[in-house]
């Protein structure tokens, strides 16, 4: 259905009609929830593209869809990619919007995972802190996106916690065994 909506659109509207990254975002997802991350991928650079031509990078849309163009790179592996396009949201979020505003804490939730994908941890943990408490003060504190910035910052912890426990475990393994 999506695909026919944009068959309709582009037809009615031209290619190159900001409404078409809409279609296409919404293809890419399904794409993506179907295991078929290089369509969706693909899909979303030619929404971003499209949508920062006629919109400008830093409109609000524009920002959403690099942002999930991040999330499909991310679950494809591609973490180099997905860290870039996380980081451009971000500093186009940054521009655009007021220091505490909902979408940043949004692109922050899902630069945060990138990071955390990519094994940085602290990077991960700044993203996710500065989620929740922007978070926090636009949802309230006992909100959904409250508990999930608080889910992510538990993660972040234990992940932590466990390479703490195996370097620590790792150093008494090579203590016994030069002692023997």
């Amino acid at each position: 259905l999506y695909e026919r909506s944009l068959a309709i659109r582009e037809a009615q509207l031209g290619p190159e009609h900001p409404t078409i990254a809409a279609s296409l975002n919404n293809i890419a997802n399904t794409r993506s929830a179907l295991g078929q991350g290089e369509e969706a991928v693909a899909l979303l650079e030619r929404a971003c593209s499209l949508s920062e031509r006629a919109l400008g990078s830093e409109h609000p849309f524009s920002v959403t869809l690099l942002s999930n163009l991040a999330s499909a790179q991310s679950s494809r592996g591609a973490l180099d990619a997905a860290q870039a396009a996380g980081e451009r949201a971000l500093q186009a979020s940054e521009r655009s919007f007021e220091p505490e505003h909902a979408q940043i804490g949004a692109v922050l939730t899902n630069l945060g995972q990138i990071l955390e994908a990519r094994g940085d941890q602290a990077g991960a943990r700044r993203m996710f802190e500065r989620a929740l408490a922007i978070n926090a003060r636009n949802f309230g504190r006992e909100s959904q996106h409250v508990a999930d910035a608080l889910g992510n910052l538990a993660l972040v912890h234990q992940q932590r916690q466990m390479c703490i426990r195996d370097r620590h475990s790792s150093a008494q393994r090579r203590a016994i065994a030069s002692s023997l």
